[in-house]
């Protein structure tokens, strides 16, 4: 399951996988991310944190608040010395992705799931993925 690319990796994969007998180029892939609130409440906060963030990470001494305070500006989401034990395992996630191919018949749906991604998940995808490359030389 890919969570996120480069647009121009996606854009040289399409042409490297163009058929060499046509002179055509596939379809840029196209990716959309969705991202779910509870409420209406909970999506407005979520956008006024957001552009908060953005606004002040513009400036070099709006990095050094926002790194200063990284309790205040999410709402006690993240804290400076990260997460405890037991909120790593209370923790997971769950991702959705479908593909489709050339006609809109041609689809595959996967769902991705897994413990905390950011600690405990990513060091596990990160060493399946070097063993697959590894196993498929």
């Amino acid at each position: 399951c890919v969570l996120a690319s480069d647009r121009y990796l996606r854009y040289r994969s399409s042409i490297e996988n163009a058929d060499e007998n046509e002179n055509t180029i596939d379809p840029h892939p196209h990716m959309s991310i969705c991202f779910g609130c509870p409420s209406k409440s909970d999506a407005y906060k979520v956008l006024a944190y957001g552009a908060a963030f953005s606004l002040l990470a513009r400036f070099k001494a709006g990095c050094k608040l926002l790194h200063s305070n990284p309790e205040l500006f999410t709402n006690g989401v993240f804290k400076e010395g990260g997460p405890t034990e037991e909120q790593l395992a209370k923790s997971s996630f769950k991702t959705y992705c479908t593909a489709y191919g050339k006609d809109k018949d041609e689809f595959v749906k996967v769902v991705c799931e897994g413990p905390e991604a950011g600690y405990v998940a990513t060091p596990k995808i990160i060493v399946g993925l070097a063993l697959t490359v590894l196993n498929n030389r």
